[in-house]
């Protein structure tokens, strides 16, 4: 979006209730605002764009299992701002921890919504795992400055498989 004045065109909506031939138009003034680029000092490492105000969580459905047994990871992004321009927050994760494709849910209304990220995650090796902080960066318009957000690190154990020879 570019920087400075802009002017809303007016919008027309027509009314035509059943019944009745007569239609019912009505027309809104166009609307100025005033826009502003964000500041490009202190921009954090993570930032994608959004503006608003955010709070971030992250879970897991399970915090024992064994060797190749599926972990759900949530992570959600909540607040208020463009919630569907919101990017999937990286996750560095293991070299023994498989991540696969994240299933997005998007929840959105007129006062704060959020986009929860759900991923499969698949531990290869037994020991303690860590998915560590999950980092998320927004510009605040309010405070007029860019604000980080994290998760709390999430720690579970993975047990060796047991396979069983049933012949």
């Amino acid at each position: 979006m570019r920087e400075g004045d802009i002017q809303i065109e007016p919008s027309l909506v027509e009314i035509k209730y059943s019944g009745n031939p007569a239609k019912n138009s009505f027309r809104t003034k166009p609307v100025k605002i005033k826009v502003f680029s964000l500041p490009q000092n202190d921009v954090p490492e993570n930032f994608s764009g959004a503006v608003g105000r955010y709070y971030i969580s992250s879970s897991v459905n399970n915090r024992k299992v064994k060797v190749n047994e599926p972990v759900n990871l949530n992570v959600t992004v909540k607040g208020t701002g463009n919630i569907n321009a919101i990017t999937e927050p990286e996750i560095e994760l293991a070299g023994d921890i498989k991540k696969y494709a994240t299933f997005v849910q998007v929840d959105d209304d007129a006062v704060m919504g959020l986009k929860k990220f759900q991923s499969v995650l698949i531990p290869l090796m037994s020991g303690k795992k860590t998915i560590p902080s999950i980092s998320f960066s927004y510009f605040d318009p309010d405070l007029k400055k860019y604000v980080a957000v994290q998760t709390s690190e999430i720690n579970f154990n993975v047990d060796a498989a047991v396979y069983e020879n049933k012949n």
